[in-house]
């Protein structure tokens, strides 16, 4: 069962980390391509050709950063019962999958604190503020928009006298420092996928000793 959940696991993450370069690189090439064009026709072909690839981009930390705690919490749950007695088959719904739980379920491995803390990295704070949060505001308000474009919106503020509304305005994410950033967040996830690779080694090597046992 162990060794079927990481194989399905591992080809599942690095089939996603191929696809979050694949759509940065895309998405990079158009942007390059369209310098030479005036601003209203460079605006046209960003939104047409680059706009799909960046929204994916930009989404992808936060998924893969997902990925792992739910791969990772299933490997180690799965494998706990190699070094605890008691342990039960109690795991949680999917749903209920999270980081709370990952630290549960790894605190007997040694490789897993370098796991978590490179997982961490991903769509951490410096990469939201970067983003002014799209990820955020693409699924539960009004996403934000690339290169062109302002998004208006409503702010509802409580105060000490009541309640007040502001107008505000979102600019649009400058894609020379946007598409750097999704860069190094590929390059994040890579470095966590060598500790999630790591960890699933450790988790074989205690495995191989049980079944050199029987």
């Amino acid at each position: 069962m162990f060794f079927d959940m990481a194989g399905n696991f591992t080809r599942g993450l690095i089939s996603e980390l191929n696809r979050f370069l694949l759509n940065i690189n895309h998405a990079d090439c158009w942007f390059q391509a369209v310098q030479k064009y005036e601003e209203a026709d460079r605006a046209g072909l960003l939104w047409e050709f680059a706009d799909p690839h960046i929204e994916l981009s930009v989404s992808r930390p936060y998924s893969l950063k997902n990925h792992f705690v739910f791969a990772a919490v299933y490997l180690l749950h799965y494998s706990n019962q190699l070094k605890k007695s008691d342990w039960k088959d109690d795991l949680p719904p999917d749903d209920k999958i999270n980081f709370k739980l990952l630290d549960k379920v790894g605190l007997n491995w040694a490789c897993f604190q370098e796991f978590k803390d490179s997982v961490e990295l991903l769509h951490n704070k410096d990469f939201q503020d970067t983003t002014i949060n799209f990820r955020h505001r693409l699924q539960h308000r009004f996403r934000s928009h690339f290169d062109f474009g302002l998004t208006p919106f409503m702010d509802r503020i409580k105060t000490e006298n009541g309640i007040t509304y502001a107008f505000k305005i979102i600019p649009p994410l400058d894609l020379k420092t946007l598409m750097p950033a999704l860069y190094r967040q590929h390059q994040v996830a890579a470095k966590a996928f060598q500790a999630y690779w790591q960890l699933v080694g450790e988790m074989c090597g205690e495995w191989g000793k049980k079944y050199t046992k029987t």
